[in-house]
Formats: structure tokens, sequence, C-alpha cells
């Protein structure tokens, strides 16, 4: 049954309409806490989807990386928090561990101030960890928001990884480099939005295919090279069979230098790219379900990245067992009735209004940084913790009743029901992932009440900085390299190429890149469609169909029932 428009509303940031269902109301409605005997209702958005995925995407930093001391041990360590950044931040095991007490921080709420303001002040009081990370990492120093991963590099969000480098919302991957979205897959380059895929390079939105080079939208496919949109196809060269004799001599001649080709194959591959049908949206296994990357889920509507999710709307990269959820931001595992919140890691239940919660979380609102904490409102930092007010210590009856207080506060000044506004994210706007979908000048940035960070950190001293015209085959490289940097063709920033990757490279006749890694990360995101939905007419049929392509792009879409003809029959 389609849901019924019980209200159209205007966006208060950009004036954009959008509409408030039946369905929405009676998630908001069960979201709502009760303290007590008393039920505070929720109310509804007054900022549009997009608006809100911006503000909450404003306070997810996961690729700056800088250098600076533990404000407890004095120990140098890898940081989300540059040295002048205004917060107290802690290495990893002394935030965790027991020499400290955060309800050394706790303040009594005082009522002749917005929450808000409030709430930051106790951000900057409360020591911050200095890396999203777990302590089951193994050689991974240089990653955020990974998990129970080893010999890994560069790499931001996901876990159970393996030797794998410049990666990104990425699950049980090895010997992999340049990921995204990607799980369970092994010795790949440049893909994304794959799964189960072996020796591919060059690929996206491809499952259960391997021995492929410049593929896109390939189901079960193996020995294909610059095909797109094949299904149960083996020894495919640019959409046509080739013999198996001949496709082996071919490939043969690409494994011993895929250098020489890439730029070459890269230009084919768009053209044919373009002329090859692609399907409306990318859901499989689906029932029910609006949006782009969504994989065995049910109901989900107006989500992007979603797998094993049930009655979800307005997420973003959520997966693995999430039932009951709006508007999230981020992995997690066993999450269920939670709103309007940033990362989360295992099995938190109706929450609201959070950031970075860890596992085994419940009936928090507006907290940050808590694990396995229950009953909390405004607290950051705290570890199994109850009945807890701005990091203050209540009674159960203490905690109902002075709840209650603060949330009438709230909404006297209209804070209650809006996730915190951006300018108490502990980092800038542009430190963040938000401007990979929103990007903003400094100027419309600040003007939108949002951060800015211009801290720039020194770069290491190296023997040379060459240009990208410089760099000699893979063939030649020596370990000089590893002692020298290279200037990005693009952005002109130096990087540095590690050893490991300068392995993988060889191993694999790749050439060097000519890119800085936060370039390459760029690249694969512009090559992803945008988070948004469009109407447009199937190119085969003409019916009405939604589909992340937009009407102006040159891309031939059918529908799911034209597609399937096309590449089935």
């Amino acid at each position: 049954m389609p849901e019924k428009v019980i209200q159209t509303k205007q966006c208060k940031q950009c004036q954009s309409s959008f509409d408030i269902t039946d369905e929405d109301m009676r998630f908001y409605d069960k979201i709502s806490p009760t303290f007590g005997a008393k039920k505070y209702q929720i109310p509804t958005p007054t900022l549009c989807p997009d608006c809100r995925f911006q503000r909450r995407a404003s306070f997810r930093q996961e690729r700056k990386l800088y250098k600076r001391k533990c404000d407890f041990t004095g120990k140098e360590m890898v940081s989300l928090y540059h040295p002048e950044s205004p917060y107290t931040v802690y290495e990893f095991a002394t935030r965790r561990g027991d020499q400290w007490d955060p309800l050394s921080y706790g303040q009594t709420f005082d009522f002749t101030k917005p929450f808000f303001e409030q709430y930051d002040e106790l951000l900057h009081k409360v020591p911050r960890i200095n890396l999203n990370s777990h302590a089951s990492n193994e050689n991974s120093p240089y990653v955020n928001y990974l998990v129970q991963s080893k010999n890994v590099y560069l790499c931001f969000g996901g876990g159970y990884n393996e030797d794998v480098m410049y990666g990104n919302y990425s699950f049980r991957m090895k010997d992999a480099a340049e990921a995204s979205y990607t799980f369970d897959s092994e010795v790949c380059y440049e893909i994304r939005d794959c799964d189960h895929c072996h020796t591919v390079f060059f690929a996206a939105d491809s499952y259960n295919c391997s021995d492929c080079f410049f593929i896109e939208n390939c189901r079960n496919c193996h020995h294909c090279i610059l095909c797109s949109g094949l299904v149960n196809k083996d020894y495919y060269w640019e959409n046509k069979p080739l013999s198996k004799e001949e496709f082996l001599v071919k490939e043969k001649a690409l494994k011993a230098d895929r250098g020489k080709y890439i730029d070459e194959y890269q230009k084919k591959f768009k053209e044919l790219s373009v002329a090859i049908p692609k399907k409306n949206l990318n859901i499989y296994q689906s029932e029910n379900c609006v949006g782009d990357h969504i994989y065995d889920s049910k109901d989900c509507k107006q989500s992007f990245l979603v797998k094993d999710a049930e009655h979800c709307a307005y997420c973003d990269d959520t997966i693995f067992n999430v039932k009951d959820v709006y508007d999230r931001l981020a992995f997690g595992v066993g999450a269920q009735l939670c709103y309007e919140w940033m990362t989360a890691s295992m099995n938190i239940y109706h929450c609201a209004f959070c950031f970075v919660i860890r596992e085994d979380s419940r009936d928090l609102y507006y907290c940050a940084d808590m694990s396995g904490c229950r009953n909390c409102f405004g607290c950051t930092g705290l570890r199994n913790k109850e009945f807890c007010i701005l990091n203050k210590q209540y009674t159960q009856a203490e905690y109902e009743k002075e709840v209650w207080r603060v949330i009438g506060r709230m909404i006297e000044d209209g804070e209650w029901g809006e996730f915190f506004p951006g300018s108490i994210s502990p980092f800038g706007y542009n430190e963040t992932v938000a401007p990979w979908h929103f990007p903003l000048t400094k100027e419309a940035a600040l003007r939108l009440g949002f951060k800015r960070s211009d801290y720039e950190a020194p770069f290491p001293q190296v023997d040379k900085i060459l240009q990208p015209s410089e760099l000699p085959d893979i063939k030649d490289v020596t370990n000089d390299i590893l002692q020298q940097a290279i200037e990005c063709e693009v952005s002109h920033k130096p990087f540095r190429v590690i050893k490991q990757e300068l392995d993988f490279y060889r191993k694999h006749n790749l050439p060097l890149p000519r890119r800085h890694p936060d370039q390459r990360h760029l690249d694969r995101m512009g090559r992803r469609n945008p988070r948004k939905i469009w109407q447009r007419n199937c190119a085969k049929c003409w019916i009405s169909l939604a589909t992340s392509y937009s009407p102006q792009r040159p891309e031939i879409v059918y529908c799911e029932a034209c597609y399937n003809k096309e590449v089935y029959w």
C-alpha cells in the first residue's frame, strides 16, 4: 500500500519542499522517548533529507590524519584532530582506559542557556579519542573507522581486511588497493561497489567476477575486458565474444604491462559505458525499496548503499541487520529503532540525535562517543554508565525528572528534534565527508553555520619531488622512490609511495599513481552516481521510472524489466 502524504514542508535551509508521509509519522511516534510516565513527541523535521544528511556528514571526519601528542601521556600519535585543534585528545589506550573519569567533567544543566551551547562546552572539556578505530587492528596505524584488520594503510570505514591500501567502506578484502564500497574481494585494484570479485582491476558495480579489466555492471563474468552489462559471460572483449585461445593471447600481452594500456582503455571504456544500457537503479534481492546500491533489504526508501536492512529511510552506508532506522550515516551492525545519527558500531537500540555510538548502547539522546551506555542525555565519552545528563550522574527518578525539564527548555529554543548544528562539530566542514556530496566555498560554509579548518600539516622531508611526467615505467622504478615524493597532477599536493604499495604495483605491473590519494578517492566518488533520485522514461518501453541517472545525462537507462530482457535473454 503506497504511503500517504500528510504534510508538505519547506526546508528552513535550502527552501526546497519535502513531504512527510503517514509512515514517517508512525516512525517519529515510535522513536519518541518516554521518561517516567510522560512521552516526548519528536516533531517532524525542519530540514529536507539532503540538508539533514549534509548536517550529519559535517560530523564525520574520516580521511584527514595528523601527527600530534597525546594530551595525557605526551606520546606522539596519529589523530583526527590537528595540533592546533581546541579539543583535548587522548590516544586510544588511555582514552578507553581507567586512568581518567569522564564523570569528573559532569555539569549541572543551566536553564538560562541553550542546550546546544552547554553541550559544545562539554565537548571541549571531555578528552576525545584520537582515532575511531578498534584495538583489534594489527599493524594499521593510519586508518579510521576500521575494525579487525591487518596490514592496512589509509583505509577509512569497514573491517576484516588484510593487506589493503587506500580504501573506504570495504569489508573482508584482501590484497587490494583503491577499493570503495566493496565486499568479499581479493587481488583487486581501483574498484567500487563490487562484491565477491577476484583479480579484478578497474571495475564498478560488479558481482562474482574474476580475471577482469575495466568492467562495470557485470555479474558472474570471468576473463572479460572492456565490458559492461554482461551476465554469465567468459572471454569477452569490448562486449564481444572471443575464442578462449584468442582472448588469452591478448590478455597475456595486457598483463605484461597494464600501465601501457590504462589511458587508452579508460577512454574506450568511457565510450562503451555510455553506449551500453544501464539499469535504472542498483537494487538486488530487495523488496519495495527506492534508492541506489540496495541489497538484501526490504521497505527502504531514499537510501543509498544499504545492505541487510528493513524499514529504513533517508539512510546512507547502512548495513548488516538494521531495522527501523531513519536518517542514518555510516556503517553499523544490529541497529534498531534509531533516528538522526552518525556512525555506530554494534547492537544499538532506540537512540536519536547521536554521533559515534559504540557497542551495546540504548536509549541515548543527544550523545557522542559512548560505549555500553543506557538512559543518558547530552553526554560524551562515557562507558557503561546509566542515568546521566551532561556527564553528571543521577538516580533514575532524578534523571527522569531532570530530562523533562531539559527537553522543555530545548522546545522553547527550537532545539528538540534537531540534530546537533554544524557549528559544534569538532571538525572543519572541509575536513569531513560533507564536501564529497555538498561542496561549498569557505564563505558559503561559514554562512551556513559550519566551521572551517585552515590547518595544513607539514609535509615530510624528501630527497626529491617528481613531476608526473618524470615517473618511470614500473619495471624501471627503484626503491629510491620511497625517499621521494610525487606532485599530484590535479591538486599539485605532494604524496609519497610506501613499500607495501610499491610491491603491489610491481607484482601486478601497474604504473605509479600520478594523483594524490585524496584526489584518487574523489575521482572514484565522482564516477559514482549522486545520492539523488530523478524521474525519467525508460529508453525502451518509455514507462516512467525512478533512477540515479539524471535526465540530462547521456546514458541509456532501462527499467528493470527491459534491462533484464537485454542482459539475460
